[in-house]
């Protein structure tokens, strides 16, 4: 015969185990050093600021409707053509 195991221990065993799983995936996931998470706010600001300076300034200017180049509407006749 098999050993007797107690099942409400193996059921405290079974739910230990997979917190220490669960535990080791947030780790691995979400653990992260001080130096890391400094170098990352750090190469996000730089990402900012080189893409701030590349924007043109002053606001936009509209382009008059015949000038679009992408015009989906082709030209309608003119009355004075026919």
């Amino acid at each position: 015969m098999g050993d007797i195991v107690s099942l409400r221990d193996f059921r405290k065993k079974k739910a230990q185990e997979e917190r220490e799983r669960k535990a080791a995936e947030n780790r691995a996931r979400f653990g992260r050093t001080r130096e890391q998470k400094e170098r990352d706010r750090r190469e996000e600001q730089r990402r900012v600021d080189q893409l701030e300076g590349k924007k043109r300034g002053g606001a936009l200017i509209p382009v008059p409707e015949e000038q679009r180049p992408d015009d989906p509407q082709p030209p309608s006749p003119k009355a004075d053509d026919a």
